[in-house]
């Protein structure tokens, strides 16, 4: 029995993406501007921070306070659609087209067109806040 030999397995391919818009070449600096003058005496350079040999790249922390109001209007919207959700029941009973066995179905229909609605037309709204500002919309 003849044995085949395979090629040796490369690296497997990163699963990691990596976008990248434009093939542009790095920066030259590390993006602070060259000092006019080397320090002296010892003395460090002010775009260094202490422990930090240049081989380590900082990341920027993350916006605490924009994430933490984007947090806060996700669950106000939920608020919205959910505070109407108590009500809806007794609501649909007392239409007279609606049978006693249907109030579900007409539930799920008013929540549904309601959260669709809401979609529909924030779009809308933000466009014309953008437009005219805030308060006035």
């Amino acid at each position: 029995m003849k044995r085949s030999t395979k090629p040796p397995l490369e690296h497997r391919a990163s699963s990691t993406l990596h976008y990248q818009t434009f093939p542009t070449k790095p920066p030259a600096s590390r993006g602070h501007p060259p000092s006019a003058s080397p320090p002296s005496n010892g003395e460090r350079s002010p775009h260094r921070r202490h422990g930090s040999q240049g081989s380590k790249h900082e990341e920027s922390p993350l916006p605490k306070k924009q994430l933490a109001i984007l947090a806060i209007i996700a669950l106000a919207e939920q608020t919205a659609l959910n505070s109407i959700s108590p009500y809806l029941p007794d609501m649909a009973s007392t239409f007279p087209e609606v049978k006693e066995g249907q109030v579900g179905l007409y539930v799920g229909l008013i929540a549904s067109s309601f959260a669709l609605a809401q979609f529909a037309t924030n779009f809308f709204w933000g466009w014309l806040s953008d437009r005219i500002g805030r308060k006035p919309v």
